[in-house]
């Protein structure tokens, strides 16, 4: 198993003193997670194709978890279960897109779920490669590299372009919450007022003691 932690410097008081530790007491090797902490300022978007670089030529997948996020009780366990092929484990639901579709599903159907996704490596290194020879010259995307975000929109066209018959799987409830709110507001995306919650997640009392937690640290 095999985990990574994307990061940026100002959320790392998170990564480790709660998110790291909370999956450490899961069960999960430490050696096991990997942090991808943005040292250099590069953005959102070079800093996750530099991550999945470095993925690419190792055997097997990665989980990718952003550093904003709180894991369910069974987190653990669920990964463990669905250490294969391209696994979402969050969904919210944007405005105008249809609801989650649990289990096995299309990619020309897939949604966002970068907060918690897990990815085979070969699949981060095609893609890192897509972007270099072709997706960053298309002018369609000047506006998104010029932000230096929308990675995750680049991989779902990457893969309906690139690989139209996969399969992703779908993960219901979500295995993980989106808990920006609580330690600082989005960095990406700062004109968000509402949280992107997670639309399907059933450990709330979790995120509660978490809060208590934090606004104790703080």
């Amino acid at each position: 198993m095999n985990y990574m932690i994307h990061a940026c410097e100002a959320r790392m008081w998170y990564v480790d003193e709660f998110l790291i530790p909370s999956m450490v007491e899961q069960g999960i090797n430490r050696n096991d997670i990997e942090v991808w902490c943005d040292t250099d300022h590069v953005g959102c978007l070079q800093a996750t194709l530099d991550s999945f670089e470095s993925c690419g030529s190792r055997p097997g997948g990665t989980w990718h978890l952003q550093d904003d996020v709180a894991i369910s009780r069974s987190f653990a366990h669920i990964t463990a279960d669905h250490d294969d092929g391209i696994v979402h484990g969050f969904y919210f639901r944007h405005i105008d897109e249809a609801d989650l579709h649990p289990g096995k599903t299309s990619v020309m159907k897939m949604g966002y779920s970068f907060p918690c996704c897990r990815i085979p490596n070969y699949i981060a290194g095609e893609f890192v490669e897509w972007y270099k020879t072709e997706g960053q010259h298309r002018e369609e995307y000047q506006e998104w590299i010029r932000l230096r975000k929308h990675v995750d929109t680049f991989f779902i066209d990457f893969l309906r372009e690139k690989h139209p018959d996969k399969f992703i799987y779908n993960l219901k409830p979500s295995i993980v919450e989106h808990v920006d709110y609580l330690v600082g507001g989005s960095t990406v995306n700062k004109w968000r007022i509402v949280p992107a919650r997670a639309t399907y997640f059933e450990d709330y009392d979790i995120i509660e003691k978490l809060k208590e937690r934090i606004a104790h640290r703080n």
